[in-house]
């Protein structure tokens, strides 16, 4: 199982000499090839290149399978040996020490930040997938991180910053299985995972892989409960030795309850920094759904030479959610879920709050077809991508709120986390009602070209799509009001849905790698993202779509016969279009209360890469450095001008360290064991703009909000006859540290603290 896995290079050589433990690799195995295995194409990856943590090649910076040293730009590889180490219960346990990338601590959302930005969704084999349901992790092969814009590659997506790409597991025609059960010890973490491969029967022309998993978890914020069982039976039809047929779909069922335990701050008339009680500013937020989820991908590909391949891709995905989510407006008691009322309150609906449920689908269809080729003009090497998309999202959501408090039985509490409807009965019918519908219909072509002269010591990039977007929004509340108006005027019903268009706009790349020497290149690039909205004004104005444009400049090493692999890069990231409001009781020429004219840029230096010390020793190291602020910001006067200028808006560290290591036993009595470990520095945050604490914050917006904080980590894994055993202890110290909330400038949700996690997985 293991020689793969690539890492990002975070720092320089003085890290080496403060590698706490080193990473527990997986014994290796000897790869014995089928001569019935499939052949992979240019638009896959092959993990038996990598080398260790060193992951040589990948297929998101190109869409094709392409070597690391000849992308202009910063893109990483956590492969399948660093995720086994990681014992992951769900993505930001593998994106931990992936760096450049922020998590924000929304685990149910799997939310994080690149280079400044809140990052897009998170991808599957290229195709996003709605943040209102994680992916299952046990389906996930390898992650490849694409830092700066990427609406070339990926068309409509939010990842102004960068992008998460998950390579999926496919079946195999050698045969293998595992059983594997894994434990954290904060509150209970379990997980049980089945996975499967081979062919089918005496087969030769398909094959298989069968993955189930099942997890309960007890959260690490208060009150944060998950019971998860998933399915993914996938098929591969080996039509011929040039053509084959993958179907993959997958089932989720999640029943999920959280609650959100943030910690606030502000600053004292002095300075100081403080921390807001959470009962005196709750601010809870108690969500108990149910989700379902139904996909399938089917994927077609055909190589028609050496040089030639073609792949047609189909993705489709339903999310089904039902919320009860209660809206607190009173302080909790000490046990932060239940608040007491009287026999007034009950009478009354009080404590103050209600009821909110929420029914959503979230609907996503995705096609696409790529061609990949290659030809020489002149001895100037041309590997050409080029393709067709098509994406259509759509969601809807019903919305009911009581119409008074929670209420309930007089001198009773009301438990937020598990309201029994017996004895807390809702006072009053769910009587509002509000229906949102949006939609977004994508369309796009394009093309990227890879061109190597001079003996391939020159790579240019290029590339250019063409998309045109269609977008939808509907409030039925606001709808069916208007009409009733018009029908008491003598007018026409009409229809009030908000519509939006793009005539073909375009997002663009080009970028070059020199190589100085065999272990030294010199790159630089520009990109751009592109993102289409269905959210409107107060006029019913769909906002036109927010763009992101890159620059990009750095080095690209290969020391030591690639023993020491990095990517140094330098960058400028501007996003446009960014969504405003005026002030308070400002409007603007035609009556809006908004418009899309802010600018949000980013400046930073990112290092990520791999270091071998030895045949036994790795390292990951890397370090960013960031500076996120707003041009225009903040409320806009009558006439647009920003009332905030040059303000940082971004709850984002200036600087982060990221150390992994691991060290693997190749021989002797030891030989199977690999010791892994690492820390994660993160630097204070920038208060930015703080509202509505008491006390009052001071107008010195230059002083930190979050403290900095080094979590240190620790593990190891042992291979025997079959049997993998691994252990992970995170937070080693047990510090108290926090993750800043995007969604906010003056909360943080408290860390992972220190816990123990268990995998013991049986090979077949």
């Amino acid at each position: 199982m293991s020689a793969t896995r690539k890492l990002p290079f975070r720092w320089s050589l003085p890290l080496l000499a403060v590698l706490p433990l080193t990473v527990p690799a997986q014994t290796p195995r000897p790869v014995v090839e089928s001569a019935e295995t499939v052949k992979l194409s240019a638009f896959e990856v092959t993990t038996t290149s990598d080398r260790g943590l060193l992951s040589t090649n990948a297929v998101s910076a190109t869409k094709s399978n392409t070597p690391i040293k000849d992308i202009p730009g910063n893109l990483y590889v956590l492969n399948e040996d660093f995720i086994k180490d990681q014992i992951p219960f769900d993505l930001n346990d593998i994106l931990r020490f992936a760096p450049g990338v922020n998590l924000d601590g929304d685990y149910r959302n799997e939310t994080y930040q690149i280079r400044g930005f809140a990052g897009g969704l998170p991808l599957a084999d290229g195709f996003t997938i709605s943040r209102s349901f994680p992916t299952e992790q046990a389906a996930v092969e390898r992650v490849e991180v694409l830092q700066g814009p990427a609406g070339i590659l990926f068309g409509n997506v939010a990842g102004v910053g960068g992008i998460v790409n998950r390579i999926m597991k496919k079946p195999s025609f050698r045969a293998a299985s595992s059983l594997g059960l894994s434990y954290r010890n904060d509150a209970t973490n379990l997980r049980l995972v089945y996975d499967s491969t081979g062919p089918v029967g005496q087969s030769k022309k398909f094959a298989y892989r069968l993955i189930a998993a099942v997890q309960h978890t007890d959260g690490l914020q208060d009150f944060v409960k998950t019971d998860r069982q998933f399915i993914r039976p996938s098929l591969l039809w080996k039509i011929s030795d040039r053509t084959k047929l993958i179907v993959e779909p997958d089932v989720t069922l999640q029943r999920t309850v959280i609650g959100y335990r943030y910690d606030y701050f502000d600053r004292s008339a002095n300075g100081a920094i403080i921390r807001i009680n959470d009962r005196v500013n709750p601010a809870e937020s108690y969500w108990h759904t149910n989700n379902v989820k139904y996909s399938v991908m089917t994927t077609f590909m055909h190589e028609f030479s050496r040089d030639w391949f073609f792949r047609a891709a189909a993705f489709t995905t339903t999310n089904l959610l039902h919320d009860d989510d209660p809206r607190l407006n009173s302080a909790l008691n000490g046990d932060n879920r239940t608040i007491n009322r009287g026999a007034a309150d009950a009478a009354n609906g009080y404590p103050n709050g209600f009821l909110q449920q929420q029914e959503r689908c979230v609907g996503n269809y995705y096609a696409q077809a790529d061609l990949v080729g290659k030809f020489t003009v002149a001895s100037i090497t041309n590997r050409p991508v080029a393709g067709v998309e098509w994406k259509l999202d759509k969601s809807y959501t019903n919305i009911r709120r009581t119409r008074g408090g929670l209420g309930g039985i007089a001198n009773a509490t009301f438990d937020v986390i598990s309201p029994n409807p017996g004895r807390y009965a809702y006072p009053a019918d769910i009587v509002t009602f509000n229906q949102q519908l949006g939609l977004t219909d994508a369309r796009s072509a394009y093309v990227n070209d890879q061109m190597n002269f001079f003996d391939d010591h020159l790579k240019v990039v290029a590339g250019i799509r063409m998309i045109k977007s269609e977008t939808s929004s509907r409030d039925r509340v606001r709808q069916n009001a208007e009409n009733a108006a018009a029908a008491r005027a003598g007018r026409a019903a009409v229809d009030t849905i908000s519509y939006g268009h793009s005539n073909w706009d375009n997002t663009k790349r080009i970028g070059a790698v020199y190589d100085v020497t065999k272990a030294l290149g010199l790159f630089a690039g520009y990109s751009e993202s592109y993102e289409a909205r269905t959210t409107t004004n107060n006029l019913g104005e769909i906002f036109p779509p927010g763009i992101g444009k890159q620059k990009e400049a750095g080095l690209k090493t290969g020391f030591l016969d690639g023993r020491i692999t990095s990517t140094i890069s330098l960058y400028e990231l501007t996003q446009t279009n960014n969504i405003l409001s005026y002030a308070s009781g400002v409007t603007g020429p035609r009556g809006e209360t908004s418009d899309a004219i802010g600018q949000v840029e980013a400046k930073g230096l990112d290092v990520s890469g791999v270091v071998s010390v030895s045949e036994n020793l790795q390292l990951l190291p890397g370090y960013s450095r960031t500076k996120a602020n707003t041009l225009i910001g903040g409320s806009l006067t009558a006439t647009g001008d920003a009332t905030t200028k040059g303000i940082e808006v971004s709850k984002y560290p200036r600087n982060v360290v990221k150390l992994f290591g691991k060290y693997s036993f190749k021989g002797g009595a030891l030989s199977g064991l690999s010791l892994n470990g690492g820390f994660v520095y993160t630097d204070s945050v920038n208060e930015g703009v703080l509202s509505g604490l008491a006390p009052a914050p001071t107008s010195n917006r230059s002083n930190s909000i979050i403290p900095s904080s080094t979590v240190w980590n620790v593990g190891a894994n042992l291979w025997r006859k079959g049997w993998s055993y691994g252990v992970k202890l995170d937070n080693v110290t047990n510090l108290r540290y926090y993750i800043p909330s995007a969604s906010s400038n003056t909360r943080a949700l408290i860390g992972l603290p220190r816990v123990v996690s268990f995998d013991v997985t049986r090979k077949f």
